[in-house]
């Protein structure tokens, strides 16, 4: 939970392994609301064919079919699931606006692994309208344009919050996926480390709609995480971490290894708080889904000390990351954390903003 990964990757790694970058400016983020140029390179030529019926359906049956679709590395199918005015926001990198411009982003993406697959994983229900997806992408480096493929494997963990139209069409997704971890898969780094490559989801507890409902149970969760920030926010740590399960697990997607312990979090939030002494946390959405909170977080601040090799930038920050927090009892308990952060590398002036890796619509 709110774990931030400190590793510095090695600068331009990404322009290295990258699709054909859309907004190659060193250290520097897009505006927000800013819009996907073309692909500097013709997406892959697919052959015409009427796109898959789409329409209503449940959550699950809609990742299930966007998993199918990604399988079938026919852009157009995956393209469909999305409304014609529909928008992938992805932080720290431009926004991809309407159904054309999503259908070339993800042709972009299957040219650069030809065996590329996307594996369905949990999913937390608001209603009918959002939700948040989990799945696993995974494939071999093949190479796009005048790159030459590392021809080695990669599979990352990523999640998406997503809006949905009563005629079933996906409207936004918001989209959390680490490209450093595919680039540290690609050409590792013992300076850098980052996960081992995954090939199947993930499986550490079950899915909300196998557990029990407790009346008040979701706005008590709710309320836990609100004075968890609050005290956060204010210093009170002692209070915040009253919140906070012995037995605690954090599992960061943008991170080399979980993290175990209220008190090996509390060491590692300490850590982050002298680097960023003005070091706030905004809960931006949220809702709640049973025993398990989702909310979207953003994180700001002015680096003022050292984090891990990066030394002060005094630069700001604006990092964001989805989190899924299961509470046992009042307390956090687990949670799972999905961010680029290659967004917030590229804030503090360490790597260059591009578009990302293989893996990475």
């Amino acid at each position: 939970m709110r774990r931030v990964t400190k590793r510095c990757v090695a600068l331009g790694v990404l322009v290295l392994l990258g699709c054909p970058p859309h907004y190659p400016v060193a250290g520097t983020v897009p505006p927000s609301g800013a819009v996907a140029a073309p692909s500097s390179t013709p997406s892959v030529a697919q052959p015409a064919r009427p796109a898959r019926a789409v329409g209503p359906m449940t959550h699950e049956a809609r990742l299930a079919a966007l998993g199918e679709a990604w399988g079938s590395h026919h852009a157009g199918d995956v393209a469909a699931m999305y409304a014609a005015d529909a928008v992938l926001k992805r932080p720290g990198r431009l926004d991809v606006r309407g159904r054309e411009a999503i259908e070339r982003s993800v042709a972009d993406t299957m040219s650069a692994s030809r065996d590329l697959v996307v594996l369905p994983g949990r999913v937390w229900a608001k209603d009918a309208h959002t939700a948040v997806l989990e799945w696993v992408r995974r494939g071999t480096d093949t190479g796009a344009g005048p790159r030459k493929g590392t021809n080695r494997p990669f599979g990352v963990v990523a999640a998406a919050w997503v809006l949905v139209g009563d005629d079933g069409l996906i409207k936004e997704e918001r989209e959390y996926e680490d490209r450093p971890t595919v680039a540290g898969q690609l050409v590792p780094d013992k300076e850098s480390p980052v996960r081992d490559v995954i090939d199947a989801p993930p499986r550490e507890a079950a899915p909300p709609t196998t557990r029990r409902k407790v009346e008040g149970e979701e706005q008590r969760n709710l309320e836990v995480e609100e004075r968890f920030t609050r005290d956060q926010n204010t210093g009170k740590l002692d209070d915040a971490f009253a919140l906070v399960a012995d037995g605690y697990t954090l599992v960061d997607y943008t991170a080399d290894s979980d993290l175990h312990g209220k008190t090996a979090f509390r060491e590692h939030l300490v850590e982050w708080m002298r680097a960023f002494p003005d070091l706030k946390a905004t809960i931006t959405a949220s809702f709640a889904d049973r025993d398990v909170v989702v909310m979207e977080l953003a994180f700001t601040g002015v680096q003022r000390g050292a984090l891990g090799s990066i030394k002060a930038t005094h630069r700001p920050l604006d990092f964001h990351l989805l989190e899924v927090d299961q509470l046992e009892g009042g307390q956090l308990a687990r949670s799972w954390a999905y961010g680029d952060s290659a967004e917030m590398l590229s804030e503090l002036g360490v790597l260059a903003a591009t578009e990302g890796a293989p893996g990475a619509k």
